[in-house]
């Protein structure tokens, strides 16, 4: 993940080292440092000695003596004995202590110092390779382990040993055949024989079970880092941006070969427990040069000591920063005061009055503090820094604070990161890694910026590959990859058109298959995410909407908004929602999709017209339908333009709906609404209008009955819908004329509504008269006669 990103930080925002110097360190950093000062290392534990003039054991083996040194003739009877051949290492054979004796009563005493209990005896034969070694099981008493090595012919075999990653070689009856070595290694020590190039090594294996008349006796290598684990789990408690702290160590180290791997004795005892023990507590650690200037310049009683890290680098040896200047307070522990320091040096740089003073320190560094410790820092690293925090969540991944501090750590770097370009290839790897809170933050981060297409394809990437698993496309849970509930999501959304454009991002890029399952969940969620925050509203809906929003979304954002006003909302609401409807009229207005919706008491035009009318928006109604009516005229611009014919079974029914819905509310007869009911029912209503058959010469009167008989069925049929539409209200926005025409059916021959006007003229020759030469209606609002003149202009 090298290059995964490059922070770039301002320089006026780093925070002055003095800012963290203003209280003392808690006692725990005490207790930590004394804690440190106390680790030995592996040498301070292993106790090695050669014996030229040891007693002979007496060894005894099935009533046999056996001569040392040991030779291959004399190896033999150890082999054939009663003992067992180690399954792991064919070329080793063990016996018991219960299967040999040791006679020589002089041996006891080579023991005067240790309680030392007799656990078996090894052979080891020639080998390509080490001779593995089991550590033998732990005594309740048992606090270190003893090997024997007796005199023998043999060529390699060395004793290799580990502890904490250090490893170490010693030499085995080094000079002589006739020397017996001893080693004493406390519990928890690995060892192993090495290669045997000839000859046989033969090991005698005791368990010390307590040590008498010993100063500094045996411990648990364990036991150390325990001392310290209290102290570091209070120092996190405890930590604030001020708890980075050094510890100077016992060695200095060429400028070129920093790392953990290259560190010697107690340094690398330190620094192994510091590894293993840190991240527990959620701390992390780092390597540096720590240098102290100290003026020379002793007239200038102005110029104070100036202590510094540089470089700062990883155990491995990667220098992530190169410079960061430390309080006296931020030192754990004094150079001049540490007996065990080694190879120290000073050189004197004459031209700048300085005295240069250079240790090796480690940092300890709360990882919740990571990133502004950093910050502060000369030339951070910001590509190194991020492929370190990955590779330790992946080390620690069982350390839970370590790995809740490191994601959170993560974060941090990306959102203040210039090149978010870098982001996709983090957010796979948290969805890989299975870090959920990452993964849910650069999500969600992105969706609240500009830009974030390329963030939304990785999404729609990983939706596509994880797919694969699910059973069916309507049981996929779509909140998991857009970072958890429903509520989480909508609850960090800050602007519904950058959601709504990552939204739209994702379904572009997602397969055919899965497009109609998450359509209905976008929807789902741009409708929770509108009702959690309609503060939007004003500040970004209205203007995204205008230029991109879809007709069903506006319709439904306009009706949660004035379904409120029946509820807990305020009057506000309401001018929100006229804002909506009045900037975005176009898109509200009458679309063929209402009129299949008719049936739908909460879906569609109809119903958005009603809410309207019900919290009294009629400037608003009026601006819907004159939107809807100068909609229509575009779709209906030539004679032979039907684009609702679809629609023509559902007009009547509408029209129905929309004249009752006006004449509930006293709504005026607007010429925009005259116009739609006047076009919905000539062109579409119309259609298929049946005609009255004529008796032709030479038909006769059964056929002539039977046409007649046709055309009063298709005529019934035909009449139904008008039939809805005959009250006052469409009478009245129609006019006289064409309300007889259109709705009454007066032109076609026998309709019931031609019959009854049939029959009122009879009994009114002057409502005839008057219908005949009757104009349209006059208008009913001022609204209405400027259409009219907009209309004409």
């Amino acid at each position: 993940m090298a290059g995964i990103c490059n922070l770039e930080v301002d320089r006026e925002s780093r925070i002055d080292v003095s800012s963290f110097t203003t209280s003392p360190s808690p006692p725990c950093w005490e207790d930590l440092t004394a804690s440190l000062d106390a680790i030995k290392s592996l040498d301070d534990y292993i106790t090695i000695q050669t014996y030229p003039y040891a007693p002979n054991p007496g060894l005894r083996i099935d009533g046999k003596l056996t001569p040392l040194p040991l030779t291959d003739s004399s190896a033999a009877p150890l082999k054939n004995a009663r003992g067992y051949k180690s399954v792991e290492d064919p070329n080793t054979w063990n016996l018991g202590a219960d299967q040999f004796n040791l006679l020589n009563p002089a041996w006891p005493s080579f023991f005067e110092l240790v309680d030392a209990k007799l656990h078996k005896l090894t052979l080891y034969e020639q080998s390509w390779g080490f001779h593995s070694q089991n550590i033998p099981p732990r005594e309740p008493s048992k606090i270190a382990t003893l090997l024997v090595c007796l005199p023998s012919e043999c060529k390699g075999g060395q004793l290799r040993l580990c502890y904490a990653n250090q490893y170490h070689t010693y030499e085995v009856n080094e000079g002589s055949p006739f020397n017996t070595t001893v080693f004493a290694l406390p519990c928890g020590v690995g060892y192993n024989i090495e290669k045997i190039v000839s000859g046989h090594r033969l090991v005698l294996f005791y368990n010390i079970l307590a040590m008498v008349e010993s100063q500094d006796p045996i411990q648990l290598f364990d036991h150390q880092a325990n001392a310290f684990h209290s102290a570091l789990a209070q120092c996190h408690r405890q930590s604030t941006a001020s708890s980075i702290k050094a510890y100077l160590l016992d060695h200095k180290y060429p400028l070129t070969k920093l790392a953990l791997s290259q560190l010697k004795g107690r340094d690398l005892t330190v620094c192994e427990i510091l590894k293993r023990s840190c991240p527990q507590h959620g701390f992390s650690i780092f390597l540096n040069y720590y240098t102290n200037m100290v003026p020379t310049d002793y007239t200038n009683s102005t110029r104070k000591n100036s202590r510094c890290l540089n470089p700062i680098l990883t155990l491995n040896g990667i220098r992530i920063a190169r410079h960061h200047k430390l309080s006296e307070d931020q030192l754990l522990n004094n150079s001049c005061n540490k007996t065990r320091r080694t190879e120290k040096f000073a050189e004197v740089d004459q031209l700048q009055g300085e005295n240069y003073n250079c240790d090796t320190a480690i940092i300890i560094c709360p990882v919740v503090y990571l990133v502004s410790y950093l910050q502060r820092s000369d030339g951070p690293d910001w590509s190194k820094i991020v492929t370190v925090v990955m590779d330790n969540l992946k080390i620690y991944s069982h350390c839970g604070g370590f790995v809740s501090d490191s994601v959170n750590a993560l974060g941090q770097i990306f959102k203040s990161a210039v090149h978010s370009h870098r982001r996709p290839d983090m957010l796979r790897w948290a969805w890989k890694e299975k870090h959920t809170s990452l993964y849910t933050e650069l999500v969600l981060d992105s969706m609240n910026r500009l830009g974030s297409s390329s963030v939304m394809e990785v999404v729609a990437e990983i939706i596509n590959d994880d797919i694969l698993k699910e059973s069916e496309p309507d049981s996929i849970h779509w909140e998991k990859y857009f970072g958890g509930t429903v509520g989480q999501i909508v609850g960090q959304i800050q602007g519904l058109d950058f959601f709504s454009t990552s939204l739209a991002t994702v379904q572009g890029s997602i397969s055919a298959d899965l497009q109609n399952s998450f359509e209905s969940w976008k929807a789902t969620m741009e409708r929770h995410a509108f009702e959690k925050n309609r503060d939007w509203v004003t500040l970004h809906l209205i203007p995204a909407l205008r230029a991109r929003g879809e007709t069903t979304l506006i319709k439904y954002l306009a009706q949660v908004l004035l379904s409120r006003l029946e509820s807990d909302s305020t009057a506000s609401d309401r001018d929100i929602a006229r804002e909506i409807l009045v900037e975005t009229n176009w898109k509200a207005a009458l679309e063929p999709v209402d009129i299949r919706l008719v049936a739908w008491r909460r879906k569609g035009f109809l119903p958005l017209l009603e809410q309207c009318l019900r919290t009294n928006l009629e400037d608003t109604v009026i601006k819907l339908l004159d939107a809807s009516w100068t909609k229509m005229v575009t779709q209906h611009k030539g004679p032979n333009d039907f684009p609702l014919l679809q629609q023509k079974p559902r007009i009547g029914a509408f029209l129905k709906q929309l004249g009752h819905i006006l004449n509930e509310y006293n709504f005026p007869c607007l010429n925009s609404t005259r116009d739609i009911f006047k076009l919905l029912i000539n062109r579409y209503m119309h259609i298929g209008a049946p005609f009255f058959p004529k008796n032709h010469p030479g038909q006769s009167d059964g056929e002539f009955v039977h046409d007649v008989e046709l055309y009063n069925k298709t005529l019934l049929t035909f009449e139904a819908p008008f039939k809805e539409l005959r009250f006052d209200y469409v009478k009245g926005l129609l006019g006289e004329r064409d309300y007889r025409e259109l709705v009454m059916l007066e032109r076609v021959t026998c309709s019931e509504g031609a019959n009854e006007l049939a029959a009122l003229d009879s009994r009114d020759p002057a409502a005839r008269g008057g219908a005949k030469g009757a104009t349209v209606g006059a208008l009913a609002t001022e609204d209405e006669r400027s259409k009219k003149r907009r209309l004409e202009n």
